[in-house]
């Protein structure tokens, strides 16, 4: 569905307005979409959070990237909700493997705060030397919608596998959330709901623990290095960085997807 979803020529026309108002964006100016336009990007939106489970690590398809700039786009120019347009579009750019983008976009949550820390890569989710301490730090007051803060439980379940293996997704959590954004009217509807599981899925398998071995994770710790890799150290890894066996290794991937780090560790 999302191949196709990004070959309807009607989208790319949508699309070209989508680029247009980010160029405003990035000078200053308030983007500005053509009204005819708004709905079917914000459909687009919905459309492709709906099929987050569809979304592999690797390669997501294009329209992921396209959804989320439709949706950044959207909240600048004031298009709907622009906290909650903030929010879909973190989780697109999640999805389309660009993290750096879903921590600039996102803005400060009023909700759980490791949820701000989740998308921000900070605190738990910034070094393995942090301390996990007690849930109740890290959640803070349970403020924002009651959704909002069941999501802050995920993010929590996955600091504490980042952090020191334990625990995990909880897949009846998960369901049930689904099922309340479903069939009740909260402060997230079930394709929030779904995407956000679909990104704490990707960033657990993407868990430094999960790739390097486990002798090497206090001296990572020591060195404040983070609980989680991006997408090209994964590979590396996985293709056998650490191999010892390997005398020879190169390495090709654009500027800032952490070749540095991969390097360090």
């Amino acid at each position: 569905m999302l191949k196709t979803l990004g070959e309807d020529p009607g989208l790319t026309a949508d699309y070209a307005h989508v680029l247009r108002g980010l160029a405003d964006l990035r000078i200053g100016e308030t983007p500005a979409l053509d009204d005819d336009c708004v709905d079917r990007l914000h459909g687009l939106v919905e459309a492709v959070l709906s099929e987050a489970t569809a979304v592999e690590a690797t390669e997501p398809p294009p329209v992921v990237l396209m959804a989320a700039n439709a949706a950044l786009a959207l909240a600048a120019a004031g298009y709907g909700d622009p906290p909650r347009l903030r929010l879909r579009a973190a989780l697109l750019y999640e999805l389309a493997d660009k993290p750096m983008m879903a921590a600039a976009v996102i803005g400060d949550i009023v909700g759980p705060q490791i949820l701000n820390e989740f998308f921000q890569r900070m605190g738990l989710f910034s070094s393995l030397s942090e301390e996990l301490g007690e849930e109740a730090a890290h959640n803070g007051i349970r403020k924002g919608g009651p959704l909002l803060s069941a999501l802050g439980q995920q993010a929590w379940e996955l600091a504490q596998f980042q952090q020191n293996g334990t625990s995990g997704l909880h897949g009846p959590t998960s369901e049930a959330l689904l099922r309340v954004a479903l069939h009740v009217g909260l402060d997230l509807n079930a394709s929030d709901v779904l995407a956000f599981s679909r990104v704490a899925q990707l960033r657990m398998g993407r868990a430094t623990r999960s790739h390097v071995p486990d002798h090497l994770l206090k001296d990572l710790a020591y060195g404040g290095f983070p609980p989680e890799l991006w997408s090209g150290q994964a590979l590396a890894l996985d293709a056998g960085l650490l191999d010892a066996s390997f005398d020879a290794w190169s390495f090709s991937a654009p500027t800032g997807t952490g070749k540095t780090s991969s390097q360090d560790c």
